[in-house]
């Protein structure tokens, strides 16, 4: 069995297996600074008496598999909750950035005036006006809708007795 420690010292979190941990779950032995921890974990190596022991601020979780062990604690350290109804659910959120907002933020303008032309082909004559015109407000004749027209064709025939 194994258990996702969080440990007093440094608020780090891992996995040990359940005999590295003391009978009332408060401290925890561990390999002084060795390469090969990662491989005694996985292997539940027992504890040695030269190793340190360090004061353990919870114990988080325990699991009978070292895999398990290993997803409830990249939950725990992504959500700080890894009691969920679905174990083998891990946690990938994304934080999203915030948008900061003015709150002086003038009307969006740009400065674009709509000025009515009579023919394209007049645009430098009606520049001149155009620059003379002061702000007004045009408006813009509604479109005119056309009936819908049946796309069927029409079918005449004429039955004869014979």
């Amino acid at each position: 069995m194994y258990a996702v420690v969080e440990f007093q010292k440094d608020s780090s979190v891992e996995v040990v297996p359940c005999a590295w941990i003391s009978g009332d779950q408060t401290t925890c032995k561990w390999p002084d600074k060795s390469t090969n921890v990662t491989r005694w974990i996985e292997a539940g190596i027992k504890p040695q008496a030269t190793w340190e022991t360090c004061v353990l601020k919870q114990v988080v979780y325990f699991c009978a598999s070292i895999e398990k062990a290993r997803k409830k604690r990249n939950k725990y350290l992504d959500t700080s909750n890894i009691d969920s109804s679905s174990d083998d659910e891990v946690s990938c959120r994304k934080l999203r950035k915030k948008v900061k907002t003015s709150t002086t933020a003038e009307p969006f303008d740009i400065g674009f005036k709509l000025v009515a032309v009579d023919n394209v082909s007049n645009i430098e004559e009606n520049s001149a006006s155009i620059n003379s015109i002061s702000e007004t407000n045009l408006e813009l004749p509604m479109p005119s809708l056309k009936t819908p027209v049946s796309s069927r064709p029409s079918c005449s025939f004429t039955v004869s007795n014979n």
